[in-house]
């Protein structure tokens, strides 16, 4: 008769280990998820300033304004088109994951919102150049950051899969 509460104490004991397990998992879900919440955040933010600095940089060039950085570029060999790129393809990095990396169905394949939207945003600028005196249009400027925003796009899909970034819940 002795050995009933223990065995009943032992199964009461893994039970109890278990749920604790459970909520230890589940809090650590819980605090992945409100970190992903605040690295979102943070990232939007950043794009968002990035993206500003980016309309200030054009706003310079379209009133044929002087800027530091516009030395500074035109000082590296081919640092209009390199800068295209960068510009573009952090731009895009930026605003893939501060939209959590949701992705639209465009045929049979799946693309960043992110990367539509600063795709978006390239042609329009390029091709705004048209209607300004101040600007010509340069179809290896639009290639440039094009070819930038498709390289961190594969950035953007590495990163999210190496560390198994997730923001669903």
């Amino acid at each position: 008769m002795h050995s009933l509460p223990v065995k009943t104490d032992i199964l009461l004991n893994s039970h109890f280990a278990r749920m604790q397990f459970v909520i230890c998992l589940a809090g650590e879900i819980k605090t992945r998820a409100v970190y992903f919440s605040h690295m979102t955040k943070i990232i939007g933010f950043i794009s968002a300033v990035f993206f500003c600095f980016i309309l200030w940089i054009i706003y310079l060039a379209n009133t044929g304004s002087q800027s530091i950085f516009f030395d500074i570029v035109d000082s590296i060999p081919y640092g209009d088109k390199l800068g295209h790129f960068c510009l573009f393809g952090v731009l895009t990095l930026g605003t893939n994951f501060a939209f959590k990396l949701k992705k639209v169905s465009i045929r049979v394949s799946k693309i960043y919102l992110g990367t539509i939207i600063v795709l978006t945003f390239a042609f329009a600028e390029e091709f705004s150049q048209f209607f300004l005196k101040t600007r010509t249009v340069d179809v290896v400027d639009l290639l440039a950051g094009i070819a930038g925003i498709v390289v961190f796009s594969f950035i953007t899909r590495y990163i999210s899969n190496n560390d198994r970034i997730s923001f669903k819940q």
